[in-house]
């Protein structure tokens, strides 16, 4: 389709700035989502451009990039970078969360976002890991009145959240 040709294309363009950088791991999460064989074969050496990059990464685009990897059958540095997310959680005993060291409003970035990222990549690739309940509880207690800061930021945790229930 002709979204599909245009991420291909939009995959080769630059990583010069971090807005780019988080657009680039968005696109190729949605690439391996919707066609994970074409992704393959159009955006061959774009996940090792990402890696490359992963010190610059946000929270975000490490979760989009570790799920785009297992989708395309690269389980080992689909673990490396998990683990690269994982170090970056803030926890408490009960709790844990993501905060972004700047926000790219180009993305729509916020902690909450970024927190129901991390719980879907972790769901997806390591789904005994012990900060998924302490995120769950965090992401329930970011919501006021059952509501969070916006749609885009209760689209992406209702996801987390379902893929969560999902696999319980």
């Amino acid at each position: 389709t002709r979204l599909l040709q245009f991420l291909q294309e939009n995959q080769q363009a630059g990583l010069s700035n971090n807005s780019d950088l988080n657009l680039r791991a968005y696109e190729l999460y949605v690439l391996a989502q919707a066609d994970p064989a074409m992704a393959q074969q159009q955006a061959a050496d774009q996940p090792g451009k990402l890696l490359a990059q992963q010190a610059r990464m946000s929270n975000h685009a490490r979760a989009w990039t570790a799920i785009a990897l297992k989708a395309l059958g690269r389980d080992a540095d689909a673990k490396t970078l998990l683990d690269t997310l994982t170090s970056a959680a803030k926890q408490t005993i009960t709790l844990a969360h993501w905060e972004e060291s700047t926000v790219d409003y180009y993305s729509m970035g916020s902690d909450a976002r970024s927190t129901a990222l991390a719980l879907d990549a972790l769901v997806q690739l390591d789904p005994q890991n012990a900060l998924i309940a302490k995120t769950v509880r965090w992401l329930m207690s970011a919501s006021k009145d059952g509501r969070w800061l916006s749609t885009h930021e209760a689209d992406v945790t209702l996801v987390a959240l379902t893929d969560y229930m999902e696999q319980g």
